[in-house]
This record gives structure tokens, C-alpha cells and sequence, in this order.
């Protein structure tokens, strides 16, 4: 059993108020609801924690590590594993400090992740926090020619418009024979061309699909189907039992979250920049 639940219920239990408190929460439908719910019966009960266990700790890579780590991404980046390489880079992002240039590395690198993903408002969320974190300006042309194919992808043709300009704006900075550059401004000015006349369009994130309880949901318990009980057993113990026939793929269970916090050993989320 978990630790926790038993500490919570077995004070409701020896107040006798235990059924009370299932009843209330089957009958609220939101998020919010169940958690102010719960949130006022534990400062009721004098039982609300006022503290964080394991206060987050920040981690933050040498130079060395930093490489190493980048490293990695790139070399799945190049094997096109986009999700790899995303997760690589946001290791870098989270353990490098804000305002260095390996902090603008990670950012530039985690933004043509992100835009290989079709992720391109986050693309573009990256590409001025790496140009603020101290970028190189030799290598801004591609920043802003990156900002310019997402707007595009997206739709708004100005916005484009204007990061094709500024990337043809520095060109000039960037380590290019002259050919190169040459070739670089014909194409740019060809993007400008083809931005008019877009249409704005979104790309929405995918949803994960809502799962459906098999038989409806139990009277007091809003996370199990009515197919299921929770009950003490003799020889058992406490647990989840059948109240009827189940088979194989049916959904008895669906437990929404109402409170989550961050996780300090997820490289997946960024603190700095989430």
C-alpha cells in the first residue's frame, strides 16, 4: 500500500468521514475543483505540508560535459533521430548557464530540433533567447534564415519576409566564399518572392486520445468503471476487485491528474525556459 494513502486515510477513517470525502470528490468534474477540495481538507485536518521535501536542485555541466553532451545530439541529429537529438540539447539548455555561449549553442541546436519536429512556434520561441545568450554573430545568418522557413511553414508571410531580410543582412558576417555568398543571397531573395500571398495556418499539437471507461464510471470513485470495486478482503487485503466480467482491453481505470510539479531529474522540461 502506498505509504501516503495509508498516512491520509487512515485519518479520515478514524474520524468515520472516509466515505464523506469519496463522495465529495465523485461529485466534482474538474481539476481545479478536486484540488481546492483536497487542498482545504488537509489545512483543515492540519495535514497540508508547508514545505517541499526535495527542493529542486539545478545541475549545471562543465564546459567538457557540455561538449560531450552536444556531441551526441548532433550525431543523432545527423542520423535524422530529431527526438533523440531534442532530448540531448535540452540536457545541454538546462545545464549550461544562461547567457553563455554554450547556453546560445544548446538553444540554437534544441531550435532546428524543434523545427524538424514541425515545432515551429518553439523554434522560434529558442531563436532570439540563443541571440540574446551571446550567439555568434557569424553564425546569425542561419538563425534568422531558420525563423524565416518556420514563419513560412506557418503561414505569415511578413514575418518572414523580414527574417529572410535580416539573414541577408548577415551574410555578410558569416565565414562563406564569395560564391557561396552569391549563390546564398539568389536563394533568400527567392524566399522573400514565394512568402507572398500565404495564408496563415496553425499546427496543432497532438493530443493524446481521452480513454473511454468500460460499463461508465463507479458512483464514487470517478477514476474507476463500475466494473471494479475498492474494498478490503479478508485474505486479500485492500485492493481493486471485479464486480463483474472483464475482458482483455477493457478500460477500468482512468486517473486524471489535479496537481503535478516539476521534476528536477526531467531533462525533457526546461526550468529556465518553461
Amino acid at each position: 500500500m502506498d505509504p501516503d494513502f495509508s498516512y491520509y486515510s487512515k485519518r479520515f477513517q478514524m474520524t468515520g468521514s472516509l466515505g464523506d470525502v469519496y463522495k465529495t470528490l465523485a461529485g466534482l468534474h474538474s481539476p481545479e475543483l478536486r484540488f481546492s477540495y483536497v487542498r482545504d481538507l488537509l489545512k483543515e485536518h492540519s495535514m497540508l505540508p508547508t514545505e517541499l521535501v526535495q527542493p529542486c536542485v539545478e545541475v549545471v555541466f562543465n564546459r567538457e560535459m557540455t561538449d560531450m553532451v552536444r556531441r551526441i545530439g548532433n550525431d543523432h541529429f545527423r542520423c535524422r533521430d530529431y527526438v533523440a537529438a531534442l532530448n540531448e540539447y535540452m540536457k545541454c539548455v538546462v545545464g549550461t548557464e544562461p547567457g553563455t555561449v554554450q547556453h546560445a549553442y544548446a538553444l540554437a541546436n534544441r531550435s532546428a530540433a524543434y523545427f524538424h519536429l514541425n515545432r515551429y512556434e518553439l523554434c522560434l520561441a529558442d531563436i532570439p533567447r540563443a541571440i540574446k545568450s551571446k550567439y555568434p554573430t557569424k553564425l546569425l545568418y542561419k538563425l534568422y534564415e531558420r525563423a524565416g522557413h518556420a514563419e513560412y511553414n506557418l503561414g505569415r508571410g511578413e514575418k518572414a519576409k523580414f527574417n529572410y531580410s535580416e539573414c541577408l543582412k548577415r551574410l555578410d558576417d558569416g565565414v562563406m566564399t564569395a560564391e557561396q555568398r552569391s549563390r546564398y543571397k539568389k536563394l533568400l531573395k527567392e524566399c522573400i518572392e514565394n512568402c507572398n500571398g500565404l495564408e496563415e495556418r496553425n499546427f496543432p499539437e497532438n493530443q493524446p486520445s481521452i480513454e473511454q471507461l468500460t460499463g461508465g464510471r463507479h458512483p464514487f470513485i470517478p477514476a474507476l468503471s463500475k466494473l471494479v470495486e475498492l474494498k478490503c478482503s479478508p485474505t486479500m487485503g485492500r485492493g481493486v476487485f471485479a464486480t463483474e466480467d472483464i475482458n482483455p482491453g477493457d478500460v477500468v481505470a482512468v486517473d486524471e491528474p489535479y496537481i503535478s510539479g516539476a521534476s528536477p531529474h526531467n531533462s525533457l522540461l526546461c526550468h529556465y525556459d518553461k
